[in-house]
Parts: C-alpha cells; sequence; structure tokens
C-alpha cells in the first residue's frame, strides 16, 4: 500500500508535467493501472531521439534509460506484463555511428552477436522516415545502410526494410509508441542547411481550405501508422518539436521570448547583444544561402553554437585583392559562412515542414486511427504534443524535486553536451509526457518516473 507521502510525490511529478501547481496532503490518487489499454507487450518505433542515443554515441546506459525502456518500466509498475525485448550492447561498450555525413560514410563500427529474435525496441539512430523502405536497410553492401538497424536482425546479410521489421514486430505487440522524423531534418540542422535535402512542402486544397503537406514523411510515416495501428492496436503518436519555441516569461509579461528547441542552435540576434558592450554597435553579419548575399542578421535568424567562439576573431579575409584581418561574423566583409547559421529563408523551409508533417499526424490519428484525445483540457489533441510536455517547459527552465533544470547542453541536465540529444534525465522527462499521454487517452494510472533518480549521463 503506499503511503500519503508517496502518493503526494507522483502528484508533484503529474501536477509539473501538466505545468499545474499544488499537491493537497489529502489526495488520493487510485491504485496503478493500465486503464483502456491491454499493456501486456509494447512495441516502440522511432530515431535517435527514443533510442537512447547521447553525446553522440549509444552505450548500454543509454538504451536502458531510453524513454521507450523507461515506458515499459513504468507500466509494468502499474500491474501490466510490459513485454518489451531490446538488443542491447554489451556491458561497457560504446558505438558513436551517427550515419553517413556530408564528406561519405563514417566508420562502420562492429557491436557483436546478433539477437535471437527481432526485439520490439525498434529505435534506430540515424533513422530517416525517407529510408523505411530501403531494401537492405540493415545491410552493409546497401548504400544507405545503417549499422544500428542491421543490429536488430537475427539474421546477416537481412535485405528486409525497415518497415517490414515493424510489421513484424508489431503482430506480437498490444500497445505502441511512435516518435520519428527528427532525424530527416537534423543534418540539415546541424550543417546551417549544407547538408541534407529538406522534403518539399506542397499545398492541396481539402474543401476549399489549403492545406499544407509533406507528401514524403508524410507517406512513410503512414505506412509504419497503418502497421502499428492494426486491428486496432492502441498507443500515443508523438509529434515533433519545432525548430524554436516562443513563451511568455511570466504571466503578466506580454512579450514573447524565443529561443531554439535544440540548444545546438542560438538566437542570432541575442548573440549580437552579448557581443554589443558598452561602445562595441557592430552588428552581426550572415550569408544568404537562397540569394548568396550578405546582410544583418535578423530575427528569424540561428546560428550554430559550434560557431559563436570564432564570432569576433580576426580572420584572413580578400577585400579587392588586398588582404585584411577582419573580425569573424562582425563585419560586413567577413560575414558568417552558410555552414554556420540558419538563414531565414532555411529556418522557413524547416519550420513548413515540421508544421505541415505534424498536421498530418493529428489528422491520421483523429480521423484515420481514432486514437483518443492525449490531453485533459483539449478533446481534440490526438497526438503528444512534446513542445508543451517537454521541449518548451526545457526552454523556460524548471525545477524537478528542488532540482534545476535548463536547455544548457550538459550542465542543464536535460541535454547532452551535443546540444541537440538528451541525458537520461531527459529521457525521464520524455518518458512522463507519454505516461501522462497513456494516462488521460485510456484512463490509465501509470505511475511517474523520478527523474532525479535517473543517472546525469548515459556515458
Amino acid at each position: 500500500m503506499t503511503t500519503k507521502s508517496t502518493r503526494c510525490a507522483a502528484g508533484y511529478l503529474a501536477l509539473a508535467l501538466a505545468g499545474l501547481a499544488g499537491c493537497a496532503p489529502s489526495q488520493d490518487n487510485p491504485s496503478p493501472s493500465v486503464g483502456r489499454f491491454d499493456a501486456s507487450s509494447y512495441v516502440a518505433v522511432g530515431d535517435g531521439f527514443s533510442s537512447g542515443y547521447s553525446n553522440g554515441r549509444l552505450t548500454r546506459t543509454g538504451q536502458n534509460t531510453s524513454y521507450p525502456a523507461l515506458l515499459a518500466r513504468q507500466v509494468r509498475l502499474a500491474g501490466a506484463g510490459a513485454a518489451f525485448p531490446q538488443a542491447l550492447l554489451a556491458e561497457g561498450s560504446a558505438a558513436a555511428y551517427a550515419g553517413p555525413t556530408c564528406s561519405g560514410p563514417q566508420t562502420v563500427p562492429q557491436f557483436g552477436s546478433r539477437p535471437a529474435a527481432l526485439p520490439q525496441d525498434l529505435t534506430v539512430p540515424g533513422l530517416r522516415l525517407a529510408d523505411v523502405e530501403t531494401a537492405g536497410y540493415g545491410n552493409a553492401a546497401t548504400p544507405a545502410f545503417n549499422p544500428y538497424f542491421e543490429r536488430l536482425l537475427p539474421a546477416a546479410n537481412d535485405n528486409r526494410t525497415y518497415l517490414q521489421a515493424v510489421t513484424a514486430a508489431a503482430q506480437s505487440a498490444t500497445f505502441f509508441t511512435y516518435f520519428a522524423g527528427l532525424d530527416d531534418i537534423l543534418p540539415y540542422l546541424k550543417s546551417g542547411g549544407t547538408c541534407g535535402n529538406l522534403p518539399p512542402v506542397l499545398t492541396r486544397f481539402v474543401n476549399n481550405l489549403a492545406v499544407n503537406t509533406c507528401p514524403s514523411l508524410d507517406a512513410k510515416a503512414e505506412r509504419l501508422l497503418d502497421q502499428l495501428t492494426a486491428n486496432g492496436r492502441r498507443g500515443i503518436i508523438a509529434q515533433l518539436p519545432p525548430v524554436r519555441q516562443s513563451f511568455k516569461k511570466n504571466d503578466t509579461d506580454t512579450k514573447l521570448i524565443k529561443v531554439p528547441t535544440l540548444p545546438l542552435l542560438r538566437e542570432a540576434e541575442a548573440i549580437q547583444q552579448q557581443f554589443q558592450v558598452g561602445a562595441d554597435t557592430a552588428r552581426l553579419y550572415v550569408t544568404n544561402s537562397t540569394y548568396g548575399d550578405v546582410a544583418a542578421a535578423i530575427d528569424t535568424e540561428l546560428v550554430l553554437a559550434s560557431a559563436v567562439a570564432r564570432i569576433g576573431q580576426l580572420t584572413s579575409v580578400q577585400v579587392n585583392g588586398v588582404t585584411m584581418q577582419l573580425p569573424y561574423g562582425r563585419d560586413i566583409r567577413n560575414p558568417l559562412v552558410d555552414a554556420d547559421v540558419i538563414d531565414a529563408d532555411e529556418f522557413k523551409k524547416v519550420d513548413a515542414v515540421v508544421s505541415a508533417h505534424n498536421e498530418y499526424l493529428t489528422m491520421l490519428a483523429k480521423t484515420k486511427y481514432r486514437l483518443p484525445s492525449v490531453s485533459a483540457s483539449n478533446a481534440n489533441a490526438s497526438t503528444l504534443n512534446l513542445s508543451d510536455a517537454v521541449f518548451g517547459k526545457v526552454s523556460k527552465g524548471l525545477s524537478i524535486g528542488g532540482v534545476q533544470y535548463s536547455a544548457v547542453p550538459g550542465t542543464g541536465g536535460i541535454f547532452s553536451a551535443d546540444g541537440y540529444t538528451l541525458t537520461p534525465r531527459g529521457n525521464g522527462l520524455m518518458t512522463n509526457a507519454f505516461v501522462n499521454a497513456l494516462n488521460v487517452a485510456y484512463g490509465a494510472n501509470v505511475p511517474f518516473i523520478d527523474i532525479n533518480a535517473l543517472p546525469t549521463t548515459a556515458q
């Protein structure tokens, strides 16, 4: 039997996730249960953000503290079986392959023995929706080869597609989670728009209303979700987080603060203000990839965090045939190069892809798969909005059990030092978002996880 203090602690975690306040001493939570969904067997589909990949590598600790692994654990605490076979790395091993780069494929690591059977943890670092129907995706002889998918396959030289693997694994599962698509746009963001082609966004008319769609992402996601929801299987579909979060500093403030969702990017205007101290009024100048021109940075432009340390440093530049030493990024003759910036046009493209794909996922969840709402305050919220539940909260900064968390890479506790993947505690915050969604959608009472009890790093 749970004590009153235990019930209150769980209440605090739930209320913190929902953005509310208070935990009355007399509050009485019902016993843990899984409500209206069969929780005996779980399948997870996703990319690096679901796999536990952290700080540029995958480790056994990362796998065990990924949100699907933690979610399976919490569902078991509600009295359900929640079988969740994983293909775990050996103790002490770490795999650092992150997929092909702009300069060519990386060295392929050796992962050791194969699993005896296809696992139900089908999260794959580097997985792009664009590749889910690529034959031989787990075969080293294929140009699009992903060794993280290969290590999930029981047999060598297996040419099945990721979609076929999902189809097979889903047959024995009773519920699912889906969070994929970020690895389709991350190469573009991490390279300042110079690596990776963004999928096109098209406008079509439905009942005389213009609807934006991202056909290549939408179609692949739908094929995966058709298998996951087959025969009325229940689960949670998560939206992609936006490139930038907007929020008010407090309830009385009328001004919106804008910050990048992933700390690998920084606001160009904020960086400019950082350098403009005292009499220094020099602007920050960026190169626009679309037009090839140079202009002062504006409020929709983002700078890669990896470039910030080089801003203002004197570098050699040829100006009308004369070599000059000019501060990088702070002189119109020596602007930030394209690879260090997500300029205004690139930001619009990424933002359009994310928005269009999220709209399509929500339409599928509500009208095709008829999944219930995951929000207690919005009956139409059939997909999990991770912007509200996770990334937006981190952008503002949050306190959990007296521990302060922020979006600062590494030291902030949520993002790893690479500036985009999550720590185990960041995955704990993600887990609680999925727990809350399951509880609301299916009348369950799966307990929330104590984020502060998780490791601070996956290494």
